[in-house]
């Protein structure tokens, strides 16, 4: 998901900046607009190094995001075409508008760094309050853009990022990505991209960064299996390792049951190898098919993986969670919790076929 798909799309008005002394403040509060989800922030006062900040932090870590300084607030908010909200702790509840907010064309949030002058009360079409007591303005704009999305900050992403920061229990995860943008890279009919080029695809399409942690956990997973197989076992391992890394890209539309399909229809639409599109198709569960597609409302079809590539990456994702490496006795209890027995006994049959094949046992894998 982009800031772009977020409605209605919002632009930060900040008021009252002085140079010399609200520099990290004001830097703040464009940084929380951007990582929330705003299209861009407008300042009062023209400021250069304001300026560098924000285009670094855009050319690091990606995205669209708008930043123009010196601006007149009151003409800016008199030419507005939407709704003006200004954030001030003398307003009303954000509770009691959230969901007339939802429903405006777009909106203009106003956030002051000194005492804002009485015209903005007057030309607000709200003022909103982030409780009736004194605290930061950046706290401010934080929750209201937190309600006003739904939460949905933790699955944005930013195209043509040159780092991700990816979730993490302890110390810091980031990947580098070394693939030029989407939009550059040489897309051809049959195309099997490389490992880099198909972080890029993750990344600017829009796959959540837990997502991108997960399909980063299949793929050394994956690695970790290829190490401990027979030379003698034919395995794509390209196809496999990259199919490990792009098997849910349809997260990035969806975390439904068709994300797989979803997943499918993109791959096919950057012409990258059949094979692939197939591995997104078929991954759900231990497959699906005909039956089953249509009772959970997918296309009418089957959706089981036939090829070996196939059934290790489908196999492998039901022994993640998240990026979490678990006994296949976890997915089985799931799913016939959900009441889905067959799917179960399919996932246990896999691993069988899996397991006498390549010789090895998936639980060893695990550690």
């Amino acid at each position: 998901m982009f800031p772009e798909d977020l409605k209605p799309p919002v632009w930060v008005l900040r008021m009252g900046h002085r140079p010399g002394r609200d520099k990290r403040v004001t830097t703040h509060v464009a940084l929380l607009a951007r990582s929330f989800g705003a299209r861009g922030v407008l300042v009062d006062r023209r400021d250069e190094r304001l300026h560098q900040t924000v285009e670094e932090v855009v050319k690091r870590f990606g995205g669209n995001f708008a930043l123009r300084s010196g601006v007149s607030p009151k003409r800016e908010v008199e030419n507005f075409p939407g709704a003006v909200v200004h954030l001030t702790m003398y307003g009303e509840p954000l509770r009691w508008h959230v969901k007339e907010l939802k429903g405006e064309e777009r909106l203009l949030v106003v956030v002051g760094a000194e005492k804002v002058p009485g015209w903005v009360y007057q030309k607000a079409d709200y003022n909103i309050s982030i409780s009736q007591q004194p605290h930061s303005e950046i706290s401010s704009l934080a929750v209201f853009l937190h309600e006003l999305y739904g939460g949905v900050e933790e699955e944005l992403s930013f195209p043509g990022a040159r780092e991700v920061i990816l979730p993490a229990k302890k110390g810091k995860k980031v990947i580098s990505l070394e693939a030029p943008p989407l939009s550059e890279l040489k897309k051809e009919e049959g195309w099997i991209p490389d490992e880099k080029e198909a972080l890029r695809i993750l990344v600017d399409v829009g796959t959540p960064p837990a997502v991108i942690s997960h399909c980063l956990a299949a793929m050394e997973f994956s690695k970790d299996l290829l190490a401990r197989v027979s030379k003698n076992v034919k395995i794509d391992e390209r196809l496999l390792l990259v199919g490990s890394l792009l098997h849910d890209v349809g997260r990035s539309r969806s975390h439904g049951i068709d994300h797989g399909v979803i997943g499918g229809e993109l791959l096919r639409g950057l012409g990258v190898d059949e094979r692939l599109a197939k591995v997104a198709e078929r991954h759900i569960g231990a497959g699906l098919d005909e039956e089953d597609a249509s009772r959970l409302g997918l296309p009418p079809k089957r959706y089981v993986p036939e090829t070996l590539e196939e059934k290790i990456i489908t196999h492998i994702d039901n022994m993640l969670a998240d990026s979490e490496r678990v006994p296949l006795s976890t997915f089985l209890e799931r799913m016939r919790k959900r009441g889905l027995e067959k799917v179960a006994r399919r996932a246990l049959d896999i691993q069988m076929e899996l397991e006498t094949l390549l010789d090895i046992k998936f639980d060893e894998l695990i550690g």
